[in-house]
């Protein structure tokens, strides 16, 4: 028997809330007593990656919609 875990908007929505959030305060926090180098260091693997998970992202949904 399968039973469905029906979620409100808020409980759907709320990650999409929260997690950046504490990204931000995470982050925020770590660069609080940085110095700038450190702070460069930290934002360039951050910055790639975002730019790789947006291409990998947009490759497998160019693949999956185009060749289903």
């Amino acid at each position: 028997m399968t039973t469905f875990v029906r979620l409100s908007k808020i409980g759907y929505y709320g990650d999409f809330v929260v997690y950046p959030i504490l990204l931000l305060l995470s982050g925020g926090a770590a660069m609080e007593s940085a110095t700038p180098a450190h702070r460069l260091i930290w934002a360039c693997p951050c910055v790639a990656g975002i730019a790789m998970w947006t291409l990998s992202e947009y490759g497998l949904h160019r693949i999956v919609l185009r060749h289903a």
